[in-house]
């Protein structure tokens, strides 16, 4: 394992190639090809293989291994060559999942009840036009809903909203029943 160059690799066996097999604390065995090994982080990752021939890999932190088996150093060629990352893309999923965690988090009443936030989901699964306006739910710009969230507190902004008032109340009044 000379061409590891560190000592810690040297010492524990993390060398580039070598096929190990980690118990980790948390009771786990993990076993596959030392991909690398970050000294500075005690990182080590761990290419595996599926019976399927498909290629994963695992990043365990050193303080995470609880036993280990020795090491079998092996041919480095047997690891995959990883492909040049397209940053673009990364950034277009990054900014893909930033905003569905943002649209979640619009859906999430900020110092409202539990109830509240029980009414709210129920109208949401059958209008996602459904939006939190400060601690009022407003259903289809149309049914504004005041706290305490009752059908009594349903109000409508557009006259053509008769029937959309109609439906949320009985929804709310569902809700309640089940929070009883």
């Amino acid at each position: 394992c000379f061409t590891c160059g560190l000592a810690l690799e040297m010492d524990k066996g993390w060398c580039k190639g070598n096929q190990v097999k980690v118990q980790t604390t948390w009771g786990e065995v993990i076993e596959g090809r030392v991909f690398s090994f970050d000294s500075g982080l005690e990182l080590l990752y761990i290419q595996q293989q599926s019976e399927r021939q498909q290629v994963s890999f695992r990043i365990l932190k050193i303080s995470a291994i609880a036993s280990r088996q020795e090491p079998t150093q092996t041919d480095k060629n047997q690891l995959i060559n990883l492909q040049p990352v397209d940053e673009a893309t990364l950034r277009q999923r990054e900014t893909e999942a930033i905003r569905k965690i943002q649209a979640k988090s619009r859906k999430i009443g900020k110092g409202v009840t539990p109830e509240a936030q029980r009414a709210f989901n129920a109208i949401e699964n059958i209008y996602n036009q459904t939006e939190w306006q400060g601690s009022d739910i407003v259903v289809m710009k149309t049914v504004v809903i005041s706290s305490p969230y009752g059908p009594e507190q349903c109000v409508i902004s557009k006259p053509s909203g008769a029937h959309l008032l109609k439906v949320v109340q009985s929804i709310l009044v569902d809700t309640q029943k089940v929070n009883k």
